[in-house]
C-alpha cells in the first residue's frame, strides 16, 4: 500500500509517501516552512513526490483537516477531497494538533504541549501525556498551565516560531507522520467507510475571525 500524507493547515508545508506492507518505508519527504504558499505550492509538491516515488497515483490520502489557519486547512481538505475523488481512493482526515502532540511525544517520550497561533492573542492548544490525548482548545498562554495538569519541568512546550516562552519553535522539527502513522494503522480502521465525502474542516472557532483580523 502506498500511502500519501500531507499537511498545509499551518505556515509550513508537509508532503510524504510510505510503502507500507510488513513495514513502513519513507519514499519520498519534504517538510518546509512556508507561510501563505500552500495555494500554489502544495498541488506541485504532491506531483513531485508522486514522480519521485515512482508511483501514478497512492492507495490511500491521509491529511490534517485543522484546527489552523483557515486558509491553510481549505486548501489542505479540498485538495484531499478532490485527488480522492479523481482517484477513486480512500481518506482520511486526522486533527492536527494531535497528530502533531503525538509525533512529539513519540520522538523524545515526554509529555508535550502544542500550542498553534490562532489570533485573537489565543493558540489552539492540546498535550499528549502518557499515550493520553488532552485537546483541543481555544485559550490564551495565561491560560495553559491551568488548563492541563503538568509542571513545566515535566513537559516540552511547542509553539509557532517559539512565540510562547521558554517553548521549542515548531517550524525547527516540523512534524512528520511516521510515528502517528504506525499508531493509525494499528487502530485497523475501515477505508472504505473513508471517502472524500466523510472528510471534513475543523476550523474549531467556525468563524473568519483571523482572516479578517490579519
Amino acid at each position: 500500500m502506498n500511502i500519501l500524507f500531507f499537511d498545509a493547515t499551518n505556515d509550513w508545508l508537509v508532503v510524504e509517501i510510505y510503502n507500507f506492507t510488513d513495514t513502513i518505508n519513507l519514499k519520498h519527504s519534504l517538510k518546509g516552512f512556508f507561510p501563505r504558499e500552500s495555494s500554489f505550492r502544495l498541488v506541485k509538491e504532491i506531483s513531485i513526490a508522486l514522480e519521485k516515488s515512482e508511483i501514478e497515483k497512492p492507495d490511500l490520502i491521509i491529511a490534517c483537516n485543522g484546527p489552523g489557519s483557515f486558509t491553510g486547512i481549505r486548501i489542505c481538505v479540498s485538495t484531499a477531497r478532490n485527488l480522492a475523488q479523481i482517484w477513486n481512493i480512500p481518506v482520511v482526515g486526522i486533527n492536527s494538533i494531535e497528530f502533531y502532540c503525538g509525533y512529539y511525544f513519540e520522538k523524545e517520550k515526554k509529555s508535550s504541549i502544542v500550542l498553534i497561533e490562532g489570533g485573537q492573542n489565543k493558540f489552539f492548544s492540546a498535550m499528549m501525556k502518557e499515550d493520553r490525548f488532552d485537546g483541543c482548545y481555544d485559550i490564551s498562554k495565561e491560560e495553559v498551565f491551568n488548563t492541563f495538569s503538568v509542571e513545566k519541568s515535566n513537559c516540552n512546550i511547542y509553539s509557532t516560531q517559539g512565540k510562547i516562552e521558554n517553548s521549542k519553535d515548531i517550524n525547527s522539527d516540523i512534524p512528520g507522520i511516521q510515528f502517528f502513522l504506525k499508531e493509525l494503522l494499528k487502530r485497523n480502521i475501515s477505508l472504505n467507510e473513508y471517502n472524500y465525502n466523510s472528510l471534513k474542516p475543523n476550523y474549531m472557532r467556525g468563524t473568519y475571525a483571523k482572516e479578517k483580523k490579519k
